[in-house]
């Protein structure tokens, strides 16, 4: 791929983890309320292991030079906001 592909799927990777994060959230706030929902931990398990495999297309994409411009950068970061 071009260098601006890489660009590309770095600011889509650093947006694609917003939900996941969100989500997680969401059930800790539930279980620090009391929620004792005896699906909640797999839940929990299961999104973390989401987020965490968004983090490595991330780290895939920063090695491939997708994170290279500030513009880039600053682009993800705010959309990611």
């Amino acid at each position: 791929g071009s260098k601006r592909d890489f660009a590309r799927f770095y600011v889509l990777e650093t947006v694609a983890r917003v939900p996941y994060f969100a989500y997680l959230s969401v059930l800790h706030l539930r279980e620090t309320f009391g929620d004792r929902d005896p699906n909640l931990g797999e839940k929990m398990r299961t999104h973390y292991a989401e987020a965490d495999n968004e983090l490595h297309h991330l780290l895939i994409m920063e090695s491939l030079g997708g994170n290279s411009s500030v513009i880039d950068r600053t682009l993800a970061q705010t959309m990611a906001f």
